[in-house]
């Protein structure tokens, strides 16, 4: 369930995958994975779980001498997060389908997915529209776009409607082993959820970098017979079934680890508030993912 508190200048729509048709990952691990997999970097990519400084405390402890670096986000869903990494496409049109030359920054009419909306404000990430570089700009409640031109272009850029933007990616991210942790904040949209982060293992396979998916929590209120049991145990089956060994079941070790837990995390291992962990609980996500990269089955 979001977090989220702002309003949005904009008409956005997203549109969620149906039909999910699972990609096959039993092979072996081929020699540009296993390469890339002697990386010692982390490229943690989704929301404020894997975004969350107390997950990073406990995990790279667990890593001695390996480097971070994060691309988690506060409040977004799983399309967002996807978008945001260079995953899946982001489209934006502005008025006039025009550019200014000038270096000023326009207003965004209309984004898909709207990548830097979040519990983060302001932001902002470069990118590109066809060969033009530009910002994406984000106040918190309406998005504009500036671009990165030199200050003496008057002429206006023209772009079409609905163009794509490609946001430039973090550097270093190629050399990492990548974990992913996405989809608590639209669960419940499973085959949405499956399409996303599939996105985003399609990006890390196309570098051959080594990669974990981790297992989506339910809090308080969560329990056996409720709903959001039922939409956390669904996803997690089905990552379980596709990714096999490159899937870390975090819920299961924190849900085992308290009798009284009901099937859901506890307050024992949560924050303050319903979802997020505290340093207990993520020392154990930190344990099970850190096994998990040492032991090589992000490959």
């Amino acid at each position: 369930m979001s977090i989220r508190a702002t309003t949005i200048a904009v008409t956005i729509a997203l549109t969620s995958a149906g039909g999910f048709a699972a990609p096959a990952f039993g092979a072996a691990a081929d020699p540009a994975a296993a390469t890339a997999a002697k990386a010692e970097c982390v490229w943690r990519v989704g929301d404020s779980l894997v975004a969350s400084s107390i997950f990073k405390r406990q995990l790279m402890p667990r890593l001695p001498g390996w480097s971070d670096i994060n691309d988690g986000l506060g409040s977004q869903t799983s399309t967002e997060v996807a978008g945001r990494v260079g995953a899946r496409k982001v489209t934006v049109s502005v008025p006039g389908n025009e550019l200014p030359g000038t270096g000023r920054p326009v207003p965004v009419t209309s984004i898909d997915p709207p990548i830097l909306t979040s519990v983060v404000r302001p932001n902002s990430i470069k990118g590109k529209i066809g060969a033009i570089d530009v910002k994406l700009l984000w106040d918190g409640e309406a998005y504009s776009i500036l671009p990165l031109v030199p200050l003496e272009t008057d002429a206006p850029l023209t772009i079409p409607a609905n163009a794509e933007f490609r946001p430039q990616p973090r550097p270093g991210r190629e050399n990492c082993t990548v974990l992913i942790w996405m989809g608590r904040n639209n669960l419940g949209q499973t085959d949405t959820i499956l399409a996303d982060i599939a996105s985003v293992v399609a990006l890390a396979r196309s570098g051959g970098q080594p990669f974990l998916i981790i297992s989506v929590t339910n809090g308080e209120g969560e329990g056996t017979g409720t709903s959001g049991y039922a939409a956390a145990v669904r996803l997690n089956t089905a990552l379980a079934k596709i990714y096999g060994d490159h899937f870390v079941d975090v819920r299961a070790r924190l849900v085992a680890a308290d009798p009284a837990s009901n099937g859901t995390v506890t307050k024992t291992f949560r924050g303050v508030d319903r979802i997020h962990l505290n340093d207990a609980g993520n020392a154990i996500a930190a344990e099970a993912v850190a096994d998990a990269i040492l032991s090589g089955k992000a490959r």
